[in-house]
């Protein structure tokens, strides 16, 4: 398979995690929607990706039909405080970690609203390799699949003493806060924009969905993120068109190369990635400016109305 935003992977990279079949179903909708829709009106960002907004916008003008790219709509500076009580627990944690560790040395871990690992014994295993590195984190067990957190597991990370996991957590001041370093994520398209709008490089952990070319294109193209490969399960343990990589997809590979994942993101090599995300974040930022991408998008739309 062949797109503007990925290059050239193999059918089965699109699934690198085993996943319920009903989703494909929901995939297959919104194609079919966007077949017969009157044109489509996206928050996501064109300057973020503008190969594939320019091929999307050519596709739907085949049909004499448009695209307008509305985002980011993410709000910035105080807008995004939370008032839930719950957030002043996370706010008081990562107020001591910047005390104690410094600026950036706070994983979050999150899998959004919808996803979560199938094999979570290699989740287990990550939280594992973080706690051992002593290295602070955050998980939201917010998604709809999450799984419940074995007695064993929830015994080292209270011994830990270093970790906050809730179901709930206010995603966007906690991306903005200066303790939160890394943004260990399945790279969904919300959460990956707003990763890049507070300046918080990724760790991606892909399952389905727009996940894993969203992987491909931050880690490789864009080159501000690392993608987890030894996760993957199920026929995501193929190889990889892009390198001829073969996953081995064990809990000790998967331990491997998180330490590997974790020694380069909090070296040089992070700080690299860290300084070309913020050079990407500043021309997200410009897209509402007066002559703006998204700001004209919307005149657009407005006027096409």
């Amino acid at each position: 398979m062949r797109s503007p935003l990925t290059g050239a992977i193999y059918d089965y990279e699109l699934q690198p995690q085993a996943f319920p079949l009903w989703f494909s179903g929901t995939l297959l909708k919104i194609a079919r929607v966007m077949q017969t829709a009157h044109g489509m009106l996206t928050f996501d960002a064109a300057e973020y990706d503008p190969k594939t907004a320019k091929a999307l916008k050519a596709w739907f003008g085949k049909s004499s039909r448009k695209a307008y790219y509305v985002g980011p709509l993410i709000p910035q500076g105080t807008e995004n405080t939370s008032s839930d009580p719950r957030a002043d627990i996370i706010r008081k944690f990562l107020d001591e970690k910047l005390a104690l560790y410094g600026k950036h040395s706070v994983v979050y871990v999150s899998f959004g609203s919808l996803f979560w690992p199938t094999d979570t014994n290699k989740l287990w295993a990550v939280l594992e390799v973080l706690m051992e590195r002593n290295i602070p984190f955050v998980m939201s067990c917010a998604a709809e699949f999450a799984s419940g957190i074995p007695e064993k597991i929830q015994d080292k990370i209270a011994q830990f003493g270093h970790a906050i996991v809730a179901e709930w957590v206010p995603q966007q001041a906690l991306l903005d806060h200066p303790a939160t370093g890394w943004y260990l994520s399945h790279g969904g398209h919300n959460s990956t924009i707003e990763s890049i709008m507070a300046g918080v490089p990724a760790i991606v952990w892909p399952i389905s969905a727009d996940q894993p070319v969203n992987a491909i294109y931050l880690s490789e193209d864009l080159d501000v993120a690392y993608e987890l490969i030894e996760v993957r399960n199920g026929t995501g343990l193929g190889k990889l068109l892009r390198n001829g990589r073969v996953p081995v997809g064990t809990i000790v590979a998967v331990k491997a190369e998180m330490n590997n994942v974790l020694s380069s993101a909090f070296g040089e090599d992070g700080a690299r990635k860290r300084a070309k995300l913020q050079s990407l974040r500043k021309i997200l930022q410009a897209s509402w400016n007066e002559e703006g991408v998204a700001r004209r998008e919307v005149e657009e739309f407005l006027d096409d109305l």
